[in-house]
């Protein structure tokens, strides 16, 4: 997905749940919690992330 994003100069706008997919395809992540954009960070930030909710999200 990232090659043809590059290749064709386009963004892409991916709704995802699975960690490892986010890892993979993420520049930047958005989380929604209760109905509202809670995190937007880019993708190294949001694994490394003190914030609590996201935190269990993640299991960390």
């Amino acid at each position: 997905m990232r090659e043809v994003a590059e290749r064709l100069n386009v963004t892409s706008l991916v709704v995802e749940h699975r960690i490892e997919c986010i890892q993979t395809v993420a520049d930047e992540v958005i989380f929604l919690y209760d109905g509202k954009v809670h995190v937007h960070e880019p993708v190294d930030a949001f694994f490394s992330t003190e914030e609590p909710v996201l935190k269990g999200f993640l299991g960390l």
